[in-house]
């Protein structure tokens, strides 16, 4: 949740590769699933898909911004589909 827009990501009903993740007020349940990285995990909709970033996201300069939308999970767990959780107050 976006705790200043009271926003909730979201990717709609039977997402598919390539939809947008978008902030939306009615929160939906993903998927949490950790991964071999300590500390990282794949989050999405299903088990076969995941947030994640285009290649091109990847070598954005900080602050810029970046579209998520749905992957397939990979096997081999590239970066670009790896997300930490970090807990906030």
């Amino acid at each position: 949740m976006n705790q200043g827009s009271a926003r909730y990501a979201s990717t709609g009903y039977r997402a598919q590769k390539g939809t947008a993740v978008v902030g939306r007020s009615k929160p939906e349940q993903f998927k949490i699933t950790e991964c071999r990285v300590k500390g990282t995990c794949t989050v999405g909709p299903t088990d076969k898909l995941s947030f994640g970033l285009s290649d091109v996201q990847l070598e954005n300069p900080v602050g810029q911004q970046s579209r998520v939308q749905l992957h397939d999970i990979p096997n081999d767990e590239p970066k670009k589909s790896l997300w930490y959780i970090i807990p906030v107050d």
